[in-house]
Protein backbone atom coordinates (compact mmCIF):
# COMPACT_ATOMS: atom_id res chain seq x y z
CA UNK A 1 0.00 0.00 0.00
CA UNK A 2 1.34 3.33 -1.27
CA UNK A 3 0.99 6.21 1.12
CA UNK A 4 2.84 8.33 2.73
CA UNK A 5 4.39 7.90 6.19
CA UNK A 6 3.55 11.35 7.40
CA UNK A 7 -0.43 10.02 6.93
CA UNK A 8 -0.02 6.87 8.47
CA UNK A 9 -1.55 6.84 12.02
CA UNK A 10 1.41 4.75 15.22
CA UNK A 11 -0.24 1.23 14.98
CA UNK A 12 1.99 0.43 18.36
CA UNK A 13 0.89 -0.89 21.14
CA UNK A 14 0.80 2.23 23.83
CA UNK A 15 1.76 1.32 27.60
CA UNK A 16 -1.83 1.01 28.61
CA UNK A 17 -2.30 -1.69 25.48
CA UNK A 18 0.68 -3.61 27.12
CA UNK A 19 -0.15 -3.45 30.66
CA UNK A 20 -3.90 -5.05 29.20
CA UNK A 21 -2.72 -7.24 27.46
CA UNK A 22 -0.14 -8.73 30.19
CA UNK A 23 -2.80 -8.55 32.89
CA UNK A 24 -5.27 -10.11 30.17
CA UNK A 25 -3.35 -13.47 29.53
CA UNK A 26 -3.07 -13.46 33.55
CA UNK A 27 -7.20 -13.43 33.60
CA UNK A 28 -8.38 -14.50 30.06
CA UNK A 29 -9.64 -18.12 31.18
CA UNK A 30 -12.08 -16.01 33.98
CA UNK A 31 -13.08 -13.79 31.56
CA UNK A 32 -13.13 -15.58 27.76
CA UNK A 33 -16.11 -15.05 25.71
CA UNK A 34 -17.17 -12.95 28.31
CA UNK A 35 -18.75 -9.20 27.52
CA UNK A 36 -19.01 -7.64 30.17
CA UNK A 37 -20.99 -4.91 32.22
CA UNK A 38 -19.74 -1.39 33.01
CA UNK A 39 -19.80 -2.29 36.95
CA UNK A 40 -17.90 -5.60 35.77
CA UNK A 41 -15.02 -3.98 33.85
CA UNK A 42 -14.70 -1.06 36.62
CA UNK A 43 -13.79 -4.18 38.74
CA UNK A 44 -11.59 -5.52 36.59
CA UNK A 45 -9.64 -2.50 36.34
CA UNK A 46 -9.77 -1.93 39.82
CA UNK A 47 -7.77 -5.43 40.28
CA UNK A 48 -5.19 -4.56 37.70
CA UNK A 49 -4.03 -1.55 39.49
CA UNK A 50 -4.69 -2.49 42.98
CA UNK A 51 -3.01 -6.10 42.54
CA UNK A 52 -1.86 -7.38 39.41
CA UNK A 53 0.86 -4.24 39.14
CA UNK A 54 1.97 -4.54 42.49
CA UNK A 55 2.23 -8.18 42.30
CA UNK A 56 3.85 -8.17 39.75
CA UNK A 57 6.46 -4.95 40.44
CA UNK A 58 5.45 -3.27 36.98
CA UNK A 59 6.78 0.56 37.60
CA UNK A 60 5.30 2.62 35.43
CA UNK A 61 6.48 6.53 35.21
CA UNK A 62 3.76 9.22 34.59
CA UNK A 63 4.36 10.08 31.59
CA UNK A 64 3.75 6.20 30.42
CA UNK A 65 0.06 6.13 31.21
CA UNK A 66 -2.39 8.75 31.66
CA UNK A 67 -2.48 10.94 34.64
CA UNK A 68 -5.46 9.19 36.33
CA UNK A 69 -2.96 5.67 36.82
CA UNK A 70 -1.15 7.38 39.34
CA UNK A 71 -3.28 10.48 40.57
CA UNK A 72 -7.05 8.52 40.82
CA UNK A 73 -6.79 4.63 41.10
CA UNK A 74 -10.56 4.35 41.87
CA UNK A 75 -11.67 5.85 38.65
CA UNK A 76 -12.29 3.07 35.59
CA UNK A 77 -10.05 3.13 32.85
CA UNK A 78 -12.37 3.76 29.84
CA UNK A 79 -13.99 6.43 31.34
CA UNK A 80 -10.78 8.66 31.70
CA UNK A 81 -9.35 7.52 28.78
CA UNK A 82 -9.76 10.90 27.29
CA UNK A 83 -7.32 12.33 29.29
CA UNK A 84 -4.72 10.24 27.36
CA UNK A 85 -3.64 12.06 23.70
CA UNK A 86 -2.59 9.06 22.55
CA UNK A 87 -5.93 7.40 22.44
CA UNK A 88 -8.41 10.15 22.05
CA UNK A 89 -9.17 13.81 21.80
CA UNK A 90 -12.16 15.89 22.42
CA UNK A 91 -14.12 17.71 20.06
CA UNK A 92 -16.93 20.05 19.78
CA UNK A 93 -18.94 17.70 16.94
CA UNK A 94 -16.20 14.84 16.03
CA UNK A 95 -14.24 12.51 18.29
CA UNK A 96 -11.64 9.96 16.89
CA UNK A 97 -10.68 7.32 19.00
CA UNK A 98 -8.62 3.97 18.48
CA UNK A 99 -10.03 1.19 20.28
CA UNK A 100 -8.18 -0.34 23.25
CA UNK A 101 -6.32 -3.23 22.14
CA UNK A 102 -6.58 -6.27 25.12
CA UNK A 103 -9.32 -4.28 26.45
CA UNK A 104 -12.53 -6.96 27.99
CA UNK A 105 -15.47 -6.06 25.87
CA UNK A 106 -18.09 -3.58 27.58
CA UNK A 107 -21.46 -3.04 26.11
CA UNK A 108 -22.64 0.50 26.01
CA UNK A 109 -25.59 2.60 25.14
CA UNK A 110 -23.63 4.63 22.51
CA UNK A 111 -24.72 8.86 23.12
CA UNK A 112 -24.05 9.69 19.02
CA UNK A 113 -23.98 8.45 16.04
CA UNK A 114 -20.50 6.64 15.97
CA UNK A 115 -18.90 5.02 12.64
CA UNK A 116 -16.44 2.04 12.98
CA UNK A 117 -13.42 1.16 11.06
CA UNK A 118 -10.98 -1.54 10.91
CA UNK A 119 -8.20 -0.35 9.78
CA UNK A 120 -6.10 -3.72 10.57
CA UNK A 121 -6.36 -7.13 11.93
CA UNK A 122 -9.38 -8.61 13.12
CA UNK A 123 -12.03 -7.47 15.53
CA UNK A 124 -15.51 -8.24 16.87
CA UNK A 125 -18.01 -5.87 17.13
CA UNK A 126 -21.00 -6.66 19.73
CA UNK A 127 -24.50 -4.72 18.20
CA UNK A 128 -27.44 -5.38 20.00
CA UNK A 129 -28.04 -9.52 19.53
CA UNK A 130 -25.55 -9.40 16.54
CA UNK A 131 -21.71 -10.14 16.49
CA UNK A 132 -19.79 -8.78 13.86
CA UNK A 133 -16.64 -10.03 12.65
CA UNK A 134 -14.65 -6.70 11.15
CA UNK A 135 -11.29 -6.73 9.09
CA UNK A 136 -9.33 -3.98 6.96
CA UNK A 137 -12.29 -2.20 5.35
CA UNK A 138 -15.32 -3.19 7.38
CA UNK A 139 -17.14 -0.17 8.21
CA UNK A 140 -20.18 -0.14 10.83
CA UNK A 141 -22.55 2.85 11.05
CA UNK A 142 -24.21 2.96 14.41
CA UNK A 143 -27.12 5.33 15.25
CA UNK A 144 -27.34 6.35 18.94
CA UNK A 145 -28.78 4.62 21.59
CA UNK A 146 -27.14 1.25 20.47
CA UNK A 147 -25.82 -1.37 22.69
CA UNK A 148 -22.34 -1.60 21.20
CA UNK A 149 -19.07 -3.42 22.81
CA UNK A 150 -15.78 -3.74 21.19
CA UNK A 151 -13.08 -6.47 21.61
CA UNK A 152 -9.43 -6.82 20.06
CA UNK A 153 -7.05 -9.15 21.18
CA UNK A 154 -4.22 -9.45 18.97
CA UNK A 155 -1.46 -6.34 18.36
CA UNK A 156 -2.70 -6.23 14.64
CA UNK A 157 -6.20 -5.30 15.61
CA UNK A 158 -7.18 -1.89 15.07
CA UNK A 159 -10.45 -0.41 15.38
CA UNK A 160 -11.59 3.55 14.94
CA UNK A 161 -14.38 4.72 15.79
CA UNK A 162 -15.43 8.22 15.03
CA UNK A 163 -18.44 9.60 16.84
CA UNK A 164 -20.45 12.57 15.51
CA UNK A 165 -23.43 14.47 16.61
CA UNK A 166 -27.08 14.60 15.12
CA UNK A 167 -26.08 17.99 12.95
CA UNK A 168 -22.64 16.74 12.29
CA UNK A 169 -23.98 13.39 11.01
CA UNK A 170 -26.65 15.43 9.33
CA UNK A 171 -24.32 17.13 6.92
CA UNK A 172 -21.65 15.21 6.17
CA UNK A 173 -23.76 11.80 5.86
CA UNK A 174 -27.53 12.69 4.66
CA UNK A 175 -26.83 15.27 2.97
CA UNK A 176 -24.42 13.35 0.28
CA UNK A 177 -27.56 10.63 0.45
CA UNK A 178 -30.25 13.31 -0.54
CA UNK A 179 -27.93 15.44 -3.48
CA UNK A 180 -26.99 12.48 -5.08
CA UNK A 181 -30.54 11.42 -5.06
CA UNK A 182 -29.49 7.75 -3.43
CA UNK A 183 -32.61 5.58 -3.21
CA UNK A 184 -31.24 4.20 0.04
CA UNK A 185 -31.15 7.18 1.54
CA UNK A 186 -34.75 6.75 3.13
CA UNK A 187 -34.06 3.18 3.51
CA UNK A 188 -30.62 4.22 5.65
CA UNK A 189 -32.62 6.46 7.36
CA UNK A 190 -35.51 4.12 8.23
CA UNK A 191 -32.79 1.50 9.43
CA UNK A 192 -30.69 3.94 11.74
CA UNK A 193 -33.58 5.82 13.12
CA UNK A 194 -35.87 3.00 14.44
CA UNK A 195 -36.32 2.24 18.08
CA UNK A 196 -34.43 -0.83 19.53
CA UNK A 197 -30.91 -1.66 20.10
CA UNK A 198 -29.16 -2.74 17.20
CA UNK A 199 -29.75 -0.03 14.78
CA UNK A 200 -26.73 -0.22 12.13
CA UNK A 201 -25.70 -0.36 8.86
CA UNK A 202 -22.49 -2.91 7.97
CA UNK A 203 -20.43 -2.17 4.84
CA UNK A 204 -17.72 -4.29 3.26
CA UNK A 205 -15.13 -1.73 1.39
CA UNK A 206 -12.47 -4.50 0.55
CA UNK A 207 -9.54 -2.39 2.26
CA UNK A 208 -10.52 0.46 -0.69
CA UNK A 209 -7.46 2.01 -0.66
CA UNK A 210 -9.53 5.77 -0.86
CA UNK A 211 -11.14 5.48 2.06
CA UNK A 212 -8.13 3.83 3.92
CA UNK A 213 -6.42 7.20 2.87
CA UNK A 214 -9.31 9.84 3.96
CA UNK A 215 -9.82 8.15 7.24
CA UNK A 216 -6.04 8.42 7.67
CA UNK A 217 -5.56 11.74 7.11
CA UNK A 218 -9.03 12.45 9.82
CA UNK A 219 -7.04 10.19 12.11
CA UNK A 220 -3.91 12.06 11.79
CA UNK A 221 -5.31 15.85 11.45
CA UNK A 222 -7.47 15.09 14.75
CA UNK A 223 -4.56 14.15 16.58
CA UNK A 224 -2.12 16.87 15.41
CA UNK A 225 -4.13 19.35 14.60
CA UNK A 226 -3.25 22.38 12.45
CA UNK A 227 -5.04 25.74 11.70
CA UNK A 228 -8.93 25.36 10.14
CA UNK A 229 -8.42 21.58 11.49
CA UNK A 230 -12.26 21.61 12.22
CA UNK A 231 -13.24 22.82 8.87
CA UNK A 232 -11.22 19.59 7.51
CA UNK A 233 -12.38 17.54 9.49
CA UNK A 234 -16.26 18.19 8.02
CA UNK A 235 -14.96 18.25 4.67
CA UNK A 236 -12.78 14.75 4.81
CA UNK A 237 -15.69 12.77 6.69
CA UNK A 238 -17.95 14.10 4.00
CA UNK A 239 -16.10 13.25 1.07
CA UNK A 240 -15.52 9.61 3.46
CA UNK A 241 -19.29 9.39 3.26
CA UNK A 242 -19.99 10.59 -0.17
CA UNK A 243 -17.32 7.78 -1.67
CA UNK A 244 -18.92 4.89 0.90
CA UNK A 245 -22.11 5.73 -0.61
CA UNK A 246 -21.09 6.04 -3.97
CA UNK A 247 -19.31 2.81 -4.20
CA UNK A 248 -20.56 0.71 -1.69
CA UNK A 249 -24.55 1.61 -0.98
CA UNK A 250 -25.62 -0.94 -2.77
CA UNK A 251 -23.83 -3.80 -0.90
CA UNK A 252 -24.80 -2.58 2.24
CA UNK A 253 -26.37 -4.67 5.10
CA UNK A 254 -28.89 -4.10 7.37
CA UNK A 255 -29.48 -6.40 10.55
CA UNK A 256 -33.49 -7.36 10.65
CA UNK A 257 -35.64 -6.54 12.92
CA UNK A 258 -39.50 -6.52 14.48
CA UNK A 259 -40.47 -3.31 12.61
CA UNK A 260 -38.22 -3.57 10.06
CA UNK A 261 -37.26 -6.23 7.10
CA UNK A 262 -34.84 -6.13 4.34
CA UNK A 263 -32.58 -8.27 2.41
CA UNK A 264 -29.53 -7.30 0.68
CA UNK A 265 -30.72 -7.95 -2.91
CA UNK A 266 -32.90 -5.14 -1.80
CA UNK A 267 -30.04 -2.75 -2.43
CA UNK A 268 -29.92 -4.40 -6.02
CA UNK A 269 -33.49 -3.58 -6.84
CA UNK A 270 -33.24 0.41 -5.82
CA UNK A 271 -30.20 0.78 -7.73
CA UNK A 272 -31.83 -0.42 -10.63
CA UNK A 273 -34.78 1.28 -10.31
CA UNK A 274 -32.39 4.37 -10.10
CA UNK A 275 -30.49 3.94 -13.05
CA UNK A 276 -33.46 3.46 -15.28
CA UNK A 277 -36.21 4.89 -13.71
CA UNK A 278 -36.69 6.70 -16.84
CA UNK A 279 -37.76 3.37 -18.92
CA UNK A 280 -37.85 0.83 -16.85
CA UNK A 281 -41.69 -0.07 -15.88
CA UNK A 282 -42.04 -2.29 -12.39
CA UNK A 283 -43.34 -5.25 -14.71
CA UNK A 284 -39.82 -5.45 -16.07
CA UNK A 285 -38.35 -4.80 -12.55
CA UNK A 286 -40.01 -7.89 -11.25
CA UNK A 287 -39.11 -10.12 -14.14
CA UNK A 288 -35.27 -8.94 -13.87
CA UNK A 289 -35.51 -9.55 -9.97
CA UNK A 290 -38.08 -13.04 -10.22
CA UNK A 291 -40.59 -11.03 -7.99
CA UNK A 292 -44.16 -10.29 -8.54
CA UNK A 293 -45.87 -6.89 -9.67
CA UNK A 294 -47.18 -6.65 -6.13
CA UNK A 295 -43.87 -8.08 -4.15
CA UNK A 296 -41.62 -5.14 -5.62
CA UNK A 297 -44.09 -2.31 -4.87
CA UNK A 298 -44.35 -3.64 -1.59
CA UNK A 299 -40.31 -3.36 -1.21
CA UNK A 300 -40.14 0.28 -2.79
CA UNK A 301 -42.86 1.16 -0.50
CA UNK A 302 -41.24 -0.21 2.51
CA UNK A 303 -38.22 0.96 1.24
CA UNK A 304 -38.71 4.70 0.31
CA UNK A 305 -42.32 5.39 1.65
CA UNK A 306 -43.18 5.69 -1.91
CA UNK A 307 -45.40 3.47 -4.38
CA UNK A 308 -43.49 2.60 -7.10
CA UNK A 309 -45.00 5.46 -9.26
CA UNK A 310 -44.90 8.27 -7.00
CA UNK A 311 -40.70 7.04 -6.86
CA UNK A 312 -40.32 7.37 -10.88
CA UNK A 313 -42.47 10.73 -11.02
CA UNK A 314 -40.15 12.04 -8.57
CA UNK A 315 -36.96 10.60 -9.84
CA UNK A 316 -37.63 12.02 -13.24
CA UNK A 317 -38.70 15.68 -12.24
CA UNK A 318 -35.72 15.59 -9.81
CA UNK A 319 -33.65 14.89 -13.06
CA UNK A 320 -35.44 17.33 -15.49
CA UNK A 321 -35.17 19.83 -12.50
CA UNK A 322 -31.12 19.46 -12.69
CA UNK A 323 -30.94 19.86 -16.72
CA UNK A 324 -32.33 23.15 -16.72
CA UNK A 325 -30.94 24.15 -13.30
CA UNK A 326 -27.60 23.12 -15.66
CA UNK A 327 -29.01 25.51 -18.23
CA UNK A 328 -29.59 23.04 -20.64
CA UNK A 329 -31.44 24.52 -24.00
CA UNK A 330 -33.23 21.53 -25.74
CA UNK A 331 -36.52 20.69 -24.03
CA UNK A 332 -36.82 17.48 -26.04
CA UNK A 333 -33.94 16.27 -24.68
CA UNK A 334 -34.58 16.79 -21.30
CA UNK A 335 -37.91 15.38 -21.75
CA UNK A 336 -36.42 12.23 -23.44
CA UNK A 337 -33.86 12.07 -20.63
CA UNK A 338 -36.68 12.27 -18.05
CA UNK A 339 -38.53 9.96 -19.58
CA UNK A 340 -41.22 11.17 -21.33
CA UNK A 341 -42.17 10.12 -25.36
CA UNK A 342 -43.34 13.61 -26.17
CA UNK A 343 -42.91 17.34 -24.98
CA UNK A 344 -46.58 17.83 -23.93
CA UNK A 345 -46.55 15.15 -21.87
CA UNK A 346 -43.29 16.26 -19.89
CA UNK A 347 -44.70 19.62 -19.78
CA UNK A 348 -47.90 18.37 -17.88
CA UNK A 349 -45.94 16.66 -15.72
CA UNK A 350 -43.51 18.79 -14.62
CA UNK A 351 -46.24 21.73 -14.26
CA UNK A 352 -48.11 19.64 -11.99
CA UNK A 353 -45.20 18.52 -10.27
CA UNK A 354 -43.45 22.31 -9.26
CA UNK A 355 -46.56 24.34 -9.93
CA UNK A 356 -44.68 26.56 -12.87
CA UNK A 357 -43.05 25.62 -16.50
CA UNK A 358 -39.93 24.49 -17.35
CA UNK A 359 -38.83 27.70 -18.67
CA UNK A 360 -40.15 29.56 -15.31
CA UNK A 361 -38.37 27.52 -13.72
CA UNK A 362 -35.51 27.79 -15.51
CA UNK A 363 -35.81 31.05 -15.50
CA UNK A 364 -36.13 31.33 -11.94
CA UNK A 365 -33.34 29.19 -11.42
CA UNK A 366 -30.32 30.44 -13.40
CA UNK A 367 -31.11 34.09 -12.03
CA UNK A 368 -30.20 32.61 -8.46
Amino acid sequence: MNMNRKLMPDLSMTKVEELLRQYWNDTHKDYNAKILSPKELDEYISKMLMDFLPRNDIMLSPDELPDFLTHNKNLPLPQLLANDPKIQRSHDTLSVTRMLRFMPPCRERIGYFKIYYALSGVCTLYIGSDTVEVSPGTVIIAAPDTLCAAECFSESGVLLAFSMRQNTFERVFWKQLEEGGNLLASTFRKALERSGTASFIHFETDADIELYYILCKIYMEYFHPKAYGSQLLNALMSEFSASLVKNYAASARIPKGPDFFWKQEFSAILDFIQKNYASTTIDEVAARFDYSRRQIGRIVKSCTGQSYADLTYRLRMENAAKLLQLGTPDYEKIATASGYSTLSSFYRAFTNYYNCTPGEYRQKHIAM
